[in-house]
């Protein structure tokens, strides 16, 4: 193959830097319950570079939440049920704006001696 003058730029016009804290953990308090936790923080210090002779949106800069964190506990049931209950928590994004919410959800999963599950869930979100 001969070189040619054609080639592709995966660039997005910025410089920054980024700090944060990431963290999971899962706890057996008896054979059938669990509880999981999770959280993460995240520092985004970003600007965009002079005019680097293309366009850059100001939606390209990190548009992510600075803080998330959710729980769930989870049971193991009889007749092979198993009922989720989590809470999730999110910061606003800026573009475009989504206002921080938390979540709550119920989710109940049965599965049959044929191998067949079915699922049944609720979900509450407020801002």
């Amino acid at each position: 193959m001969a070189p040619s003058d054609t080639y592709i730029i995966f660039a997005n016009g910025m410089k920054g830097e980024t700090s944060g804290i990431e963290m999971w953990g899962k706890y057996q308090f008896t054979p059938i319950w669990r509880l999981y936790a999770g959280l993460t923080a995240l520092r985004e210090r970003l600007e965009f570079y002079p005019d680097e002779g293309y366009q850059v949106s100001e939606i390209n800069r990190g548009n992510d939440p600075a803080t998330t964190w959710s729980l769930q506990s989870s049971f193991d049931l009889p007749y092979h049920t198993e009922l989720d209950i989590f809470t999730r928590y999110v910061t606003e994004l800026t573009d475009p704006l989504v206002p921080t919410y938390t979540a709550l959800g119920i989710l109940q999963n049965c599965h049959s001696f044929l191998n067949r599950s079915w699922m049944a869930h609720a979900f509450v979100n407020r801002s």
